[in-house]
């Protein structure tokens, strides 16, 4: 471990408590702190919440002090896209959200058969999206979605039952190849790049499968189409502050929890 490790302070608050007057005072925080801070509904944020997210993270960027984007899911690469985070933290194809409502009550109590967490899901890169294992075989089961939303990762799947098979491992393999990609793309050209090449695409995608199975699907295609709106209009305004780069350092999350 570093001799002088990075440590990270969350901030848990609900969305409106971020634009109260003096709440993003600079005092608050240090600068050998780098703030982790908890998306408001992770990946199924509206279009409406995601402007709201960037706009509170890019206004803590003006600390100048490292962000942590917490149970950030795919909203998570949009970001360091966008320039609005240093880095992300998400579950392991689970724990994509925060509700800060969850602090103010009391646990239930639960019984041991209660007490187990919902197994590995299966990650769909093109519609940055999870299933459950039996979800994704009824899925890649359609004719032609094997071939569009397989895994095509070289050194990740060989073929889809990898996927189903080992749900975890294809998850963090191919999330490291979406940051890595992300990271040789030049800063300015970044949020250019990832509406075009992922979001724009993905969007399309889900239009696709949504027709096929409106149930389940529809819900994916408007978020990923509100996604596309916002984030397009946050790019032709420019006017997000972007982050200060995270040093390399061990990181002790202080969660008070």
């Amino acid at each position: 471990m570093s001799r002088n490790p990075t440590l990270i302070r969350a901030l848990e608050a609900p969305l409106w408590l971020y634009f109260r007057p003096g709440y993003r005072d600079h005092r608050a925080f240090e600068r050998s702190l780098v703030a982790g801070m908890p998306p408001f509904s992770g990946a199924a944020s509206g279009p409406t919440v995601v402007r709201s997210y960037f706009a509170v993270c890019s206004d803590f960027n003006r600390l100048t002090v490292p962000l942590i984007s917490e149970r950030s899911g795919s909203l998570g690469t949009a970001m360091m896209a966008f320039g609005v985070a240093s880095g992300i933290e998400s579950g392991l194809t689970s724990g994509e959200n925060f509700d800060a409502n969850r602090l103010l009550r009391v646990p239930r109590s639960r019984n041991d058969d209660q007490a187990f967490a919902m197994g590995w899901r299966v990650y769909i890169e093109r519609l940055g999206i999870f299933l459950s294992r039996k979800e994704a075989e009824v899925f890649f089961a359609r004719h032609g979605m094997k071939s569009r939303f397989g895994c095509q990762g070289r050194r990740c799947c060989s073929e889809i039952r990898d996927m189903l098979q080992e749900p975890l491992r294809h998850f963090l393999v191919t999330r490291a190849q979406e940051i890595a990609d992300l990271t040789q793309i030049p800063r300015h050209n970044r949020a250019a790049v990832y509406l075009e090449k992922f979001l724009r695409r993905a969007s399309d995608d889900a239009v696709l499968v949504a027709k096929l199975e409106p149930k389940k699907f529809q819900r994916v295609e408007r978020r990923l189409r509100g996604w596309r709106l916002a984030l397009g209009a946050l790019l032709e305004e420019r006017t997000l502050v972007e982050v200060v780069p995270a040093k390399r350092a061990a990181v002790i999350p202080i969660r008070g929890r």
